[in-house]
């Protein structure tokens, strides 16, 4: 927890966006396939399936970005190359 608020604070809350954005569009998604809502239209449900793919995307460069400034022998070479600053 000490590596995350020393060096990916900002990271883990875009993070934790966008899951919240994943889950929900997700879910929304899916309730309507299952028919658990009855009523909607098909043009919502392909936007929330579009909406789906890019956040998990975007989920998933977060999640690579946290992986690399959390170990410390990548994190090394990052500030070691100018990529960080601190």
């Amino acid at each position: 927890m000490s590596r995350i608020n020393e060096r990916a604070l900002n990271e883990v809350g875009e993070t934790s966006a966008y899951l919240m954005a994943t889950m929900f569009a997700w879910y929304s998604a899916t309730t309507a396939v299952l028919g658990i809502v009855k009523e909607f239209r098909r043009e919502n449900l392909d936007a929330l399936a579009q909406w789906s793919r890019a956040y998990a995307e975007e989920l998933d460069a977060y999640i690579d970005t946290l992986d690399l400034l959390i170990s410390d022998e990548s994190y090394k070479a990052l500030r070691e190359e100018g990529v960080i600053k601190q």
